[in-house]
C-alpha cells in the first residue's frame, strides 16, 4: 500500500483479479483529501484546505504517472461520514472525461471540509 500526499496507488481496474465487472471503484476521503482507504483505481485528490472542495482524478498506475479513466459513462454517489450535518455533491468535470468534483457543505449550504466516500460504477 502506497499513500502519500492523498494519492493511493492501487491495483488496475483490468489487473486486479478481486475487481469483478461491474463493482464499483471507490475511496474514503478525510477532510484534508487524504485517501484513507480505497479499491478499484488511483484516486488522486486534490483539494484546497478549508474550501469543502474535493477534485478527484480516477485513473490507473503510480502517481505522478497516472493515466487516466473514461468515467464519462459511469454514474458516482457520495455520502458524507461520521456524524454529519450537511450536504454533498458530487458531479463529473465538464472538461475531463477522469475527473470528479466533490462539494462538501454544511446544513446552511457553506462549503466545510468534511470526510466523505465516493464510488464509481460503471
Amino acid at each position: 500500500m502506497l499513500v502519500r500526499s492523498g494519492w493511493r496507488a492501487l491495483p488496475a481496474l483490468k489487473d486486479n483479479p478481486d475487481r469483478r465487472a461491474g463493482a464499483p471503484a471507490w475511496a474514503l476521503v478525510d477532510a484534508d483529501g487524504i485517501v484513507l482507504r480505497a479499491h478499484g483505481v488511483v484516486l488522486t485528490p486534490t483539494h484546497d484546505p478549508g474550501a469543502g472542495g474535493y477534485r478527484i482524478r480516477v485513473g490507473t498506475g503510480t502517481p505522478p504517472a497516472v493515466v487516466g479513466t473514461d468515467i464519462s459513462n459511469c454514474t458516482y454517489v457520495g455520502t458524507l461520514i461520521g456524524r454529519p450535518t450537511g450536504e454533498i455533491v458530487v458531479e463529473a468535470s465538464l472538461i475531463a472525461n477522469d475527473t470528479l468534483f466533490v462539494f462538501t457543505a454544511n446544513s446552511a449550504g457553506v462549503l466545510v471540509n468534511h470526510e466523505f466516500s465516493v464510488a464509481v460504477f460503471c
